[in-house]
């Protein structure tokens, strides 16, 4: 039988792509000069407004469907989703900080503060988000892949089949992707 929290693998590739990618934006944004100012501002916000739609994502499949399912069958994993939740607080709070950072810089863009707080912000975040994935990695997909039955883990991949199809309008077939 494959890897059940397998389907972790692929979501996860790609927010720590994104992460990456957020990473050199933010370099670019810091260290460039006036010239790729205009530039830069569009990648940052692009990047970081898609980054911070997957991890919303994220955090309402988590909260709505994974944790819950695994405090009703494994409840001694409860002190690290309490964790992962707090994590995903720090998170959200992070985003909306740097949002907030980002929305002030594209209205006054020759604010040089902002660049530095931008900067800060976003590799603060970086870390947090790389922190976060690790910490599921070997908490949460190692306890469906090993504490769970069969029956169990074919559930809760039906749950989040379900979960996926009524927020996200993706065709029932779709591969799972939890992370």
């Amino acid at each position: 039988m494959k890897k059940p929290a397998g389907f972790f693998d692929v979501e996860e590739k790609e927010i720590l792509q994104e992460v990456e990618n957020m990473h050199k934006t933010l370099v670019h944004l810091h260290y460039e000069g006036k010239v790729s100012r205009g530039k830069n501002l569009k990648a940052a916000r692009q990047i970081i407004t898609r980054l911070v739609a997957d991890l919303g994502r994220h955090r309402r499949l988590q909260e709505e469907v994974i944790f819950p399912y695994l405090l009703t069958h494994i409840p001694k994993h409860e002190s690290v989703i309490q964790f992962l939740r707090s994590d995903h607080s720090d998170i959200k709070k992070n985003k909306e900080r740097l949002l907030l950072s980002l929305q002030k810089l594209l209205r006054k863009p020759d604010a040089v503060p902002e660049y530095e707080k931008i900067h800060g912000l976003g590799i603060y975040l970086i870390c947090l988000i790389r922190h976060h994935v690790e910490l599921e990695k070997n908490s949460i997909h190692q306890a469906i892949n090993k504490e769970l039955r069969p029956v169990e883990k074919r559930e809760v991949e039906q749950r989040v089949r379900k979960w996926r199809q009524k927020f996200l309008d993706k065709p029932p077939n779709t591969p799972i992707i939890l992370f």
